[in-house]
């Protein structure tokens, strides 16, 4: 197809179906396998050929050209393909970020039901601690509290807060040893 710029620009304006035709037929094989050396599937590569002959016949009534038709395709096919491919790497790009965030808030829910149910375990098992034990061992975790200020407060010497304390934790290790796995991956 050695014509120049003129002849091409009114060739596509002016061309007839069965010359569209001829023009895929010529192009078509050689064109797919150039789109293959850019996305590596041959399906995709003859889709893009494929798009680009039906754009260029709806269009070729109002196409300008301005190089030789064979290097006009070779390009649109070339910049069809990097399209794709960039389209593709962040299409990828979005679907692992959208997979990380489900990711982490999968693992927010697993953390808050793990903690939910360490939070009425160690309950139950500090309802069953002895009066006392149970009342020292809350104050200490739930309010904070110190040795020295639980003794203040329930009017009882520091040693003692120790002992119960001692008391309660060696009741509620034994009490808690199968989640002990669960209690360390929370903590």
């Amino acid at each position: 197809m050695n014509r120049t710029l003129n002849q091409v620009t009114i060739e596509l304006k002016n061309i007839d179906r069965e010359h569209f035709n001829q023009l895929f037929t010529d192009y078509y094989v050689n064109l797919c396998r150039f789109a293959y050396t850019y996305v590596r599937d041959t399906d995709l590569a003859e889709e893009i050929v494929q798009e680009l002959f039906i754009s260029l016949w709806e269009k070729h009534e109002t196409l300008s050209i301005s190089s030789s038709i064979r290097s006009f395709l070779y390009t649109s096919v070339k910049n069809k393909a990097l399209n794709y491919i960039r389209n593709e790497k962040t299409r990828l790009g979005h679907e692992n970020e959208f997979a990380m965030e489900q990711s982490a808030k999968v693992s927010q829910i697993i953390n808050f039901c793990e903690r939910e149910e360490l939070s009425q375990l160690i309950d139950s098992a500090t309802e069953e601690l002895p009066d006392q034990c149970r009342t020292i061992f809350e104050l200490r975790r739930n309010d904070g509290l110190s040795y020295n200020e639980i003794a203040q407060k329930l009017s009882i010497s520091p040693k003692s807060v120790e002992n119960q304390m001692s008391i309660a934790l060696r009741k509620l290790r034994t009490k808690l040893a199968p989640y002990l796995t669960l209690i360390l991956t929370i903590l």
